[in-house]
């Protein structure tokens, strides 16, 4: 009997070794004809079979997707249908949260649900209203709504915390890593949008909004978590960082944090004390640095010279510049957007020109970003604000920013009722992170779309609502 059994595992094993030989063939087939939509499709059952394994494991590959995907992609060494796969996980993983819930009998959570059915119907009537096409609005929506799915599956999913610190561990590990991947960059690239991390190959917007959050839950962790130099080398890191990729919004965005973060802080005076001392220091250097060496906020050619007043005019005229009535600054493209939707009528105003009317896609049948220089005269900086408003008029684009201000409500109760100096930490960390988003999708980008931010912005507001609920029920409130 024991023979036979051994015979079995033999063969088990014959055949899983046969059926990976076999996988390896056909997918090296697939490479090799370039078919890489057919490649994802193979890799569907291995996807599925993570999720249905391990939730840890699941987000654990979604933020390294996100955070590697898009430079291997630019590297030319995985196709663009690489950045699908983390998509199709958040599908997945989602799916097998609602579906064990359902199969469970227990209530399915929708947090922020109203906010996102409020956005539905205007998307839909502004696809009723623009007749923009059903494939559009699917596209759109996928571009928007993905990380909040990501956000209630983890809701669902109840994890549990030791899962959520092993998974915030290796997020710190690859934040920590994005300065010396900067630093040999900037010796190969030299200073600029190519010499960031590992999230791109070239880019700008994550290299202004990636240190403020970073900065946002270094002092939130030094203040009121552990009094350590390596929370106070994160913040300096950062702002290295941010200058190393040449990000001249950075230094304008920086005082609005600290003096946001500065609030929460009021009603504990030795604290805010602290905080005024070192932040004043961390800025001071920032603004020093900055001011001298990132390009164009110096008035010497290659910077080397700190002059503040050359900084403010060159910043006021950079974004509100305007030639031949195309507008090449973010602030000018606010108020020509504004403009030309309510001269189009309060139906425009209301519910823009169509979900995705504008939007940048690897379907190239279905890209219609030159929608933006060709109808709207925008040569540069589009801001979030302006592109939500531009699909789907500024009806949806209350309903988008409201949402992230909910979630950074939510934050700031978890944040008043936590005892835990850990998690206390990580709540005013995440009313940061959300008072960036909202900032940054203003004036600056559609930071909802960029999959690095967006998709750990919803995942990590998730553990806050997770930690909030395990609160309130231990406390019985």
């Amino acid at each position: 009997m024991a023979l036979l059994n051994k015979r079995d595992k033999n063969r088990l094993h014959l055949n899983f070794l046969l059926l990976i030989l076999i996988f390896a063939l056909v997918a090296a087939l697939i490479l090799a004809s370039h078919n890489y939509d057919q490649l994802l499709f193979l890799l569907l059952p291995l996807l599925i079979f993570i999720v249905w394994k391990s939730n840890l494991a699941t987000i654990i590959i979604i933020s390294l997707v996100v955070f590697f995907g898009d430079w291997l992609i630019g590297l030319k060494v995985l196709p663009p249908q690489f950045m699908w796969g983390h998509e199709l996980l958040v599908l997945l993983i989602f799916i097998k949260a609602i579906g064990n819930r359902l199969l469970r009998k227990t209530k399915v959570i929708f947090v922020g649900g109203w906010i996102i059915l409020a956005f539905l119907v205007v998307s839909l009537l502004s696809l009723y209203i623009n007749k923009s096409g059903f494939v559009n609005l699917l596209l759109f929506l996928r571009l928007v709504l993905n990380s909040y799915l990501l956000f209630l599956a983890v809701i669902n999913l109840d994890l549990e915390e030791s899962k959520i610190k092993i998974f915030l561990n290796t997020l710190l590990a690859l934040i920590v890593i994005q300065l010396p991947v900067a630093v040999i960059k900037l010796f190969i690239y030299g200073q600029g949008e190519q010499a960031i991390g590992t999230y791109d190959y070239h880019g700008g917007t994550l290299s202004t909004a990636l240190p403020l959050i970073v900065i946002g839950f270094g002092f939130s962790y030094f203040l009121m978590y552990k009094k350590s130099f390596f929370f106070i080398g994160l913040v300096l890191g950062a702002v290295a960082f941010a200058i190393i990729g040449g990000k001249r919004g950075f230094i304008f965005f920086l005082p609005l944090i600290l003096i946001f973060l500065s609030w929460y802080l009021k009603d504990n005076f030795k604290n805010l004390f602290r905080y005024a001392v070192v932040g004043g220091v961390v800025f001071f250097i920032a603004l020093y640095f900055a001011l001298s060496f990132v390009p164009r906020l110096s008035p010497e050619s290659g910077g080397r010279s700190f002059d503040p007043g050359y900084a403010i005019d060159f910043a006021t005229d950079y974004t509100t510049r305007e030639l031949g009535g195309v507008s090449w600054g973010r602030t000018r493209t606010n108020i020509n957007v504004f403009k030309d939707l309510a001269d189009r009528g309060i139906i425009a105003f209301l519910f823009g020109t169509g979900p995705g009317s504008v939007m940048k896609t690897r379907f190239a049948t279905f890209d219609t970003r030159e929608k933006l220089m060709e109808e709207f005269n925008i040569g540069y900086g589009i801001t979030g604000l302006s592109w939500i408003a531009i699909n789907v008029g500024y009806l949806g684009m209350f309903f988008s920013f409201f949402l992230i201000f909910w979630i950074m409500r939510r934050c700031t109760s978890y944040y008043s009722i936590e005892k835990n100096p850990f998690w206390r930490s990580f709540g005013l960390g995440m009313i940061v992170f959300s008072f960036v988003m909202i900032i940054i999708n203003f004036a600056y980008a559609p930071i909802l779309l960029v999959d690095m931010i967006a998709i750990h912005y919803f995942l990590l507001s998730g553990f806050v609502i997770l930690k909030e609920k395990e609160l309130c029920e231990s406390n019985h409130i």
